[in-house]
Parts: C-alpha cells; structure tokens; sequence
C-alpha cells in the first residue's frame, strides 16, 4: 500500500528498490521524509528515556527493609507481670509500628506512637541495669577517649565481676597473641578513625560494645598485615575475616571498601547520624544494614529507601540507644536541691547546642537564674560565640567555664546538677541529654525530634521553637539538592530563639511545684533505663541476624 505523498515502488526480486526515491522523488517530498523519519526516531527516543527513568525508580513497599520479627522468647523481670506487658513491649520493639504509609509523605504523616506508654513505665526497668555493669562501660567509654590505639572488645557478663575485666577488653598492637584475638572474627566489628573518637561517638561504639559480641578497631588493624605461620604469609584484617560484617559510623569509611583487598561480599552496617551534610547516597546504597537510634531516623530513612529504590535488599534496624551512666564512676550520691533552680548547659564541641542564643537570652533577660555553661576551650574560638565580651565574661547569674574536664570530674558535675538546659536545633540522637536523664535532672529541651522523643511533656520542659528547616546538603532533609535526596519532608533543624528559651524557663520557674519537678526526674531516669533495655534487647536481635548472615556467607564460600 503506498503511503500517502510517496510513489509506490517496483522491487527487484533480490528486493531492492528498482529505484531510489531520492532520486526519483522531487526535492520538497525528499525533505518531507527526511523530516518524518527523524521525527519517528525522536519520538521512539524519548519514549525509550521515560521508560528507563521509571524503571531507576521503582516503589520498594516498607518490607523491603524490614528487618526479621521480632522473637516471642522475651524475657521480662518486672514488677507487671502479664500478657498486656509484654504485648506492648512486642508493638514497640517491631519496626512495623513506625512505618510510615508508603503513599502518604512523611509532612503529612501524623500517626505518632506513644515511646513510654504508662503500662510499661511502671515496671522498675533500672533493675535490670546492673551498677558495675555500668562502672565498667563507663571505664571503657574513658578508655576509648584517652587510647585511641587500642583494639576494645566485648566482655561477658561473668568477665564483668572479674577485677581485671577492663584490662580483659583491650588489646594493644604489641600484644603476643594478637593474631588469635584478630582470628577470633565475631559477626560484626566496628570501625573508628582515630581523629574522631570524641564523647559522642566513643558513646556509641561502647553501646554496641555493651549490646553485641563485637570489636573497636583502629585504623592499624585495617591498614596492617599480620604473619600467620599457619600459611606461612602475612594476611590482612580482610582476609582473616572475609566474612565479618563491619560497622561504620556515618561518613567515616575511610575508602576502605574501595580497596582491592574488601572481600566483595563483605557485610556494611552502617549507623548514620541523619542531620550530617556528608552522608551520601551510595552510603545508604551500599550498606547491608543500617541502625537507626530514633523514629525520626527510622522514618527518613525507610521513605528515603521508598523513595529511591532499595537494590540490594537494605534492611533497617530501630534500635534506640543508650549512654553510659557516668555518675557509676563517683560512688558518693549527692541529694538533688529542687527547690533552686540553676541551670546547666554542656555543649561538647558541638554548635548544634544552640550556647549563642542560650548566652543572649541571659544578656536580655538578668532577672533568670543562675546559669553555668561547661564547654571545651575551643568555644573560645567559634566565631559566633566569641564575637560577643559580654558572653565571654562572668556576671551575677551567668558564669562561663572553659575547660577539659575528665570523665570523674564530668561524673561529679552531673551529680551535683538538677536541671540541665539541652535547646538543641538538631541531633544525631542526644547523648548529653541521656547523660542528663541518667543522673535524674530536670532536662529543658527542643519540642521537635528527636530531643522530644527523649523528654516527653511528662519528663522534663519543651522548649518551643518558630519553624524547622534544612540545609541543601542534607540527603534526609528533604530539602537536599539532587534528586536523590529525600523528598516531601520536615526540616531537621528547628530554629530556636532566645525568647522560646525565655518562655520555657519562665515555665520551670512559674508552673511547677517541688514535687512535680521530682516527678519529672524520676520519669526521665525511668525512661532512659527503659531505651538501655530496649536497646539492649533490639542488640539481642542484631546479633542473631548477623551470626545468620556470616553463617550464610561461609557456607556458600561466598566472600
């Protein structure tokens, strides 16, 4: 059939055209088909475009990270015995109960789970926290901070009660038998740079210590090789331990995955602090597992995977967290005065604290009570903080200390406070306020996440704030600046003013008794020995799913 404006044409019998229409065909109808053929090809093109940016980012549904159910063998030692107990504590362990509809964005999302449903806070969870149990955690976090070299390992419950169980957990470089400790290959290890072992993340790496069978490596164990005169050569971390899953906190990989030498089936799990601008895609892309310490983190992340696509099957953890109680390294019990307010705020070295607009709510507002701020040196330095004489000098009710403290002399510190002042803007979790839960403060803090899912309205004062925000660097913030980022979001920061500090202190002063300031404590104690056991539970159920993981990958020789 001829097509309409074409010639119909002879064919030879090879089929060819006897003739070509190019040269037949007058020049106007050749330049029309010109223009027709390129305009089938284009269309052709595009459509073959949209089907395969459609295909890069499929729906992945919530069970595609969800990590195994929870057991049914738990074990509660509580005063509320019962089915109901245990039932809720099921609801709040299961990964299930925080997710998020697969349709809805999390800025619509408005389905909030209750953390410390009052059936579960009148079990006495502080009895399930052994005081030298945390003495000795406590000890290993010091450690941690003050010998960045050394290997620390995990130590069993009777290891504990022994006088030498610190000396038990670490292993130095020079030690004789160090190729069997490195032989010994548990199924996760974890990895810290030397340079960033501070308070916070040496926190979190003496929790998994505590929770998991698992090791701290420095650097030198990744980077050296070890003589093994079994083989008679010497072998690297990764050949001794194809298998072992390591975990890595936040960016700090090091490009040790892009070594030659990374066994290709090597585990990643990965712990990410979700406010950090350094996280990237391919960090969550490329993880095995990923641990998240609060809702908010469990959230962003899983709809961060809807989102995105989840190609390799990316299971994610809601763990909790917990913090070592450093009132276990003074033994003196000092009586807490809840009748005076005066308040403490320690920074760290962090400017999420919010110390500048703490500082110039004091200058504006003389009449509050009295404040003392405990940072580093280097606050000296921040420029912000430092641009002002009157925020680096003493007056009647704000004294300014700069100095290194030591973990007993922070130890006694807290136990001498009773209300600590945390109006952070944002947080990878919020360790300074669970040391302030520890030691049974009244803590002030951010209405916003995760602070507020530490401190509820019945545990300590919210501080208000005007809107939230985030940077366009930030991959979970839902404002980052590639497509890859999470989308239809909340901000991560929320913006807190001198005056919403005002208002909130003004509260503690004006609204609360003597005794309801003691309840709030004691919920706020309560609350933080629940997360420990919550933590510590959810850790229970890590272990079994990596011992399973490096199980399969050695008996399929798959590493």
């Amino acid at each position: 059939m001829p097509i309409h404006g074409f010639p119909k044409y002879k064919m030879q019998k090879d089929g060819d055209p006897a003739t070509s229409c190019f040269t037949r065909c007058p020049t106007r109808q050749r330049i029309l088909l010109l223009l027709t053929l390129v305009a089938v090809v284009s269309v052709y093109n595009l459509s073959q475009f949209f089907t395969m940016v459609q295909q890069k980012q499929p729906a992945y549904t919530y069970h595609e990270t969800n990590p195994p159910p929870i057991r049914t063998d738990l074990r509660i030692d509580s005063e509320l015995r019962g089915t109901s107990v245990e039932e809720q504590l099921h609801i709040l362990l299961n990964e299930s109960t925080y997710d998020v509809t697969v349709h809805i964005p999390l800025l619509e999302w408005e389905n909030k789970v209750d953390p410390y449903p009052k059936a579960l806070m009148q079990t006495n969870w502080t009895n399930e926290l052994p005081v030298k149990e945390s003495f000795v955690f406590s000890n290993l976090q010091r450690i941690c901070l003050s010998d960045r070299d050394v290997i620390l390992r995990s130590i069993t419950s009777n290891q504990i009660q022994m006088e030498n169980s610190i000396s038990h957990a670490m292993v130095y470089k020079n030690y004789s038998n160090l190729l069997s400790v490195l032989k010994e290959c548990p199924a996760i290890d974890i990895y810290i740079p030397e340079k960033t072992r501070g308070n916070g993340y040496c926190e979190d790496a003496v929790a998994y210590i505590r929770g998991l069978n698992t090791r701290l490596l420095p650097r030198w164990v990744l980077h050296d090789t070890f003589y093994d005169p079994a083989v008679g050569k010497n072998l690297t971390y990764f050949e001794i331990c194809p298998s072992t899953g390591l975990m890595f906190f936040n960016h700090y990989w090091d490009n040790f995955t892009k070594l030659a030498t990374w066994p290709k089936k090597k585990p990643i799990y990965l712990m990410p602090n979700t406010e950090m601008y350094e996280l990237t895609a391919e960090h969550l892309w490329q993880s095995d597992v990923v641990l998240t310490k609060t809702v908010d983190a469990y959230q962003r992340t899983t709809k961060w995977f809807q989102q995105n696509g989840n190609p390799r099957n990316t299971v994610v953890f809601y763990t909790r967290h917990t913090t070592t109680n450093v009132l276990a390294l003074d033994s003196k019990s000092i009586d807490k005065d809840f009748d005076n307010v005066r308040l403490l705020h320690t920074p760290g070295a962090s400017w999420q604290k919010n110390t500048v607009e703490i500082a110039l709510c004091w200058k504006r507002n003389p009449s509050l009570p009295l404040l003392e701020i405990f940072g580093p040196p280097e606050l000296l330095e921040w420029e912000d903080f430092a641009d002002s004489a009157w925020r680096l000098s003493n007056h009647s009710n704000y004294k300014l200390y700069t100095k290194d403290l030591s973990s007993r002399e922070f130890s006694k510190l807290l136990a001498r406070t009773t209300f600590f002042l945390c109006p952070s803007r944002m947080e990878g979790y919020g360790h300074y306020i669970n040391q302030a839960r520890a030691a049974g403060g009244v803590i002030l803090t951010t209405n916003a996440p995760p602070m507020n899912e530490l401190i509820t309205s019945t545990s300590g004062v919210l501080v208000p704030f005007g809107k939230r925000r985030s940077s366009v660097h930030q991959l979970l913030g839902g404002n980052h600046n590639s497509s890859n980022g999470l989308k239809n979001a909340p901000g991560i920061e929320a913006i807190v003013k001198p005056s919403h500090i005002r208002e909130a202190v003004y509260h503690l002063l004006s609204n609360t008794s003597v005794a309801e300031r003691k309840m709030m404590a004691q919920e706020a104690k309560r609350q933080y020995a629940f997360d420990t056991n919550f933590f510590l539970y959810k850790m229970e159920i890590l272990q079994a799913f990596a011992s399973q993981k490096v199980a399969n990958a050695e008996l399929s020789n798959d590493y």
